[in-house]
């Protein structure tokens, strides 16, 4: 082979391994969350998260797609409500670019503790396709989880995939969950528990 056409066959050879490469890490649908806690001297297991009463945290969410994110929190006394999108924010901050960290529920804001015992429910829930339902859950003054809980059995009787549940894997940085990418719809759901005491 001549010279001149090994170096051109070389760098076809390098362009087809990097969108290889590339499009292989978009072959899923993944986000993962870190829980960052305002004392650096409190220690977070993923595997069993404990928290202090007092502590305060945020997480920390990263996706590899674009996709709309909605955080529900339910507290120890059983007060529910949305931490994304948030009551002051506008339709559409709930966007999450692709690997692009988003803290709930900002950058040097704090999800308050309780005075009570027991455990924080946090349900997430990233979906290629905007909410208008929850979207519309913001402006309510007397949340109920009920009316939650309608919501998202009917956002995932919309998407296709939902049959297959997201694969969940635990890593010293934060919880992943991802599933196969399906261009019909996807949705990622997941709850982490975190047990105050």
């Amino acid at each position: 082979m001549p010279q001149g056409y090994r170096g051109r066959w070389s760098a076809l050879c390098l362009g087809v391994v990097a969108i290889g490469l590339c499009t292989g890490c978009f072959k899923t649908f993944s986000i993962k969350t870190a829980i960052v806690v305002e004392h650096p001297e409190t220690q977070v297991a993923y595997e069993n998260p404990t928290l202090p009463k007092a502590e305060r945290y945020r997480l920390e969410l990263t996706a590899n797609r674009e996709c709309y994110l909605y955080v529900v929190r339910e507290t120890p006394d059983g007060q529910v409500n949305l931490l994304m999108p948030a009551t002051a924010r506008r339709a559409g901050d709930n966007r999450l670019q692709p690997e692009s960290p988003r803290a709930i529920p900002g950058t040097d804001m704090w999800i308050e503790g309780t005075s009570q015992e027991g455990a924080d429910l946090l349900t997430v829930l990233a979906t290629d396709r905007a909410s208008s339902e929850l979207d519309a859950l913001r402006y309510r003054q007397d949340l109920k989880h009920e009316d939650i809980v309608s919501v998202l059995e009917r956002l995932r009787a919309q998407h296709m995939m939902l049959q297959k549940p997201a694969t969940e894997k635990i890593t010293s940085e934060g919880l992943l969950c991802s599933r196969r990418y399906s261009k019909k719809g996807n949705l990622v759901q997941y709850e982490i528990k975190i047990v105050r005491n």
